[in-house]
Parts: structure tokens; sequence; C-alpha cells
């Protein structure tokens, strides 16, 4: 029964433009950041010689400050109102609503990884283009990409609950608009370790300047986050299950 919840949700999706999104998004930022380090490269505006992960950081610096937030709040916020018109329809089914929930997640979680691996794929490729000394760091692009769910997943959960909550796509994305001007600001604050969209520039390291010259991760807060994330889902889901969503 769960795996066909999780495929029918999955085929939703193919009449949506949330694919194209999540895939077009990271990669146009990936194109936008490869053009923004072939200028600084220019020897006529170059501010020094780069490496390949202090370039990945700076890159990794904005992404998770500037589209991150907004981005997983956007596709958790929609993951909802995929169903909006049909909502009294899908609770009379004889299915869990645990099950519907879960599978809901799980789609936002497999989109949000999609855009995460797209993203690090493009920069990676962008900053080959730059004839960068050294190879591709690919062990730093895997850890990243595996570090991003656990760092991620209280955003989404948080949204997710949110969205559902309130039966409202405009609520999460605002509070997602929020979160992507909280994390801006708030660079070297201690307002980083309570806030949820600064998690990932938390965990990664990215709210010192300047910034480190190799990628680190405080894998000691995964664990917590992981928790964290976890906690909020299982709220979203008990809270699910006990509402009436019309």
């Amino acid at each position: 029964m769960f795996m066909r919840i999780l495929v029918a949700e999955l085929l939703k999706y193919k009449r949506t433009l949330i694919p194209l999104i999540c895939c077009l998004l990271p990669l146009a930022f990936a194109c936008m950041m490869t053009f923004f380090f072939w200028y600084e490269k220019n020897p006529l505006t170059s501010r020094g010689r780069w490496h390949w992960e202090s370039l990945l950081l700076n890159s990794l610096f904005d992404w998770c400050s500037l589209i991150l937030p907004l981005f997983l709040a956007v596709i958790a916020s929609i993951a909802t109102s995929v169903d909006s018109l049909a909502w009294k329809q899908l609770l009379i089914q004889p299915l869990p609503r645990a099950s519907i929930y879960t599978c809901k997640l799980l789609v936002v979680c497999a989109l949000a990884l999609i855009a995460q691996l797209i993203y690090l794929v493009g920069t990676a490729l962008g900053l080959e283009l730059l004839a960068l000394p050294g190879p591709i760091p690919w062990g730093s692009l895997f850890l990243l990409f595996i570090t991003f769910l656990p760092m991620t997943l209280p955003i989404l959960g948080l949204h997710y609950w949110i969205a559902l909550r309130a039966r409202s796509v405009t609520l999460s994305v605002g509070l997602g608009i929020v979160g992507t001007y909280v994390t801006f600001i708030s660079v070297g604050l201690w307002t980083n370790y309570i806030t949820p969209w600064t998690f990932p520039l938390v965990v990664l390291n990215l709210t010192v300047f300047p910034l480190h010259e190799h990628v680190e991760i405080n894998s000691i807060l995964l664990f917590p986050l992981c928790l964290l994330g976890l906690a909020l889902s299982i709220a979203g889901g008990s809270d699910f299950a006990r509402k009436d969503i019309a």
C-alpha cells in the first residue's frame, strides 16, 4: 500500500513544473557563479589566486544563504498544493494518513536532493572550465551531498508542516522569504544556532569570514539536526492525522 501511494505521488508531479524548477534553478545558479568567478579570475579584476575548494566554499555560501532557504520553502509548500483541490476526496479513501504524509515528505526530500546534486555537479563542471590547478575534488563534493539532507531536514519539516497546517502556500513561502533575510543578516551572530535556515551555514563552517580554504563539516551537529528534523516531521504527521483538511 505504501509503495502504491508513493508511486501515485510521484506521478502527480509529471503534470507540474516542480521537476523542471528543481533542475533549472540550481543549474542556472551554478552557471551564474561560474561567470562571476571567471570575472574575478580575469587579470584585469583578479583579487588573488583561488583554488578549487576556496571557490566551492564561496559558491556554497551564496547558495546556502540566498537560494536554499526560499527554494526549500517553495518545494515543500508546492507539494501540499498539488492536491489542493482534492484533499477531501483523498482523505476519504481507505488510506493511512501517516502514509500519505510520509510519501509526500519523501518526494520533497528527493526533489531537494536532486537539486543539490545538480548544483554540485554543475558547479564542479563550471569551475573545470576555469582551468583551475588540480583535479575536481569529487570527495569533497560527495561529502557535501551526503550531509545535505541532515542539515536541511529541519527546514523541510518546518515548512511542510506549516503549509499543511495553514492550508496556504503563501504563508510557508512568506516564511521562507523571512528565512532568507534572517540567514543573510545573521552571518557570524549567535542567531545562527537557533534559526533552522542558518543551520546549513553552521554545519559547513560558513559563518565566519574569511571563509576556510577547505571544506570542513561540523559532523557533530548532523545527528541533533536529524533528530530535530524528524521531530518536526513527526509532529507535522501527527497534526495531519488529527486534523480535517478541506
